[in-house]
């Protein structure tokens, strides 16, 4: 349940594959997004919350990994440029998952460009946070 501003072109384009990937909104989206618009102060309650995940995980990735990486503006997850010691991101998710715990995205499941880079979440708690982006560090340094 959502919308999309963009370019007349890309719209038509969002659209059309939209079609074909989703028939209808779930209904449990839906009577979530009457709540939502019916409450307005749910729509920023978890903002402050979000704001420390991404405090936390911005300061854990320079800490514990020293990679370049993305943060996004509207939503709660960072993209980390991994080409540098690990370019295959399907593989070091499989292996982040089975020997350190740690559940990531690969970038390739977004498309080409995203290869060699990983999708971290800040959705958990700072302390989550933290140990997650620690085990991932972990991993990397026994790998070079």
């Amino acid at each position: 349940l959502g919308w999309l501003l963009a370019p007349e072109p890309v719209a038509r384009a969002a659209a059309a594959v939209h079609q074909f990937v989703v028939a209808c909104a779930p209904t449990p989206s839906q009577y979530l997004a009457l709540e939502a618009f019916e409450e307005p102060r749910w729509l920023g309650a978890l903002r402050p919350e979000l704001a420390r995940g991404r405090a936390a995980m911005l300061a854990a990735i320079e800490s514990e990994l020293g990679l370049p990486h993305a943060p996004a503006e509207g939503a709660f997850y960072v993209f980390v440029d991994t080409r540098a010691v690990a370019p295959d991101s399907l593989r070091l998710a499989e292996e982040l998952l089975t020997e350190a715990d740690v559940v990531t995205a690969p970038g390739i499941a977004f498309g080409a460009p995203g290869e060699g880079h990983l999708r971290l979440s800040y959705g958990g708690s700072p302390a989550e946070i933290a140990r997650g982006v620690a085990r991932i560090g972990r991993h990397l340094r026994q790998e070079v």
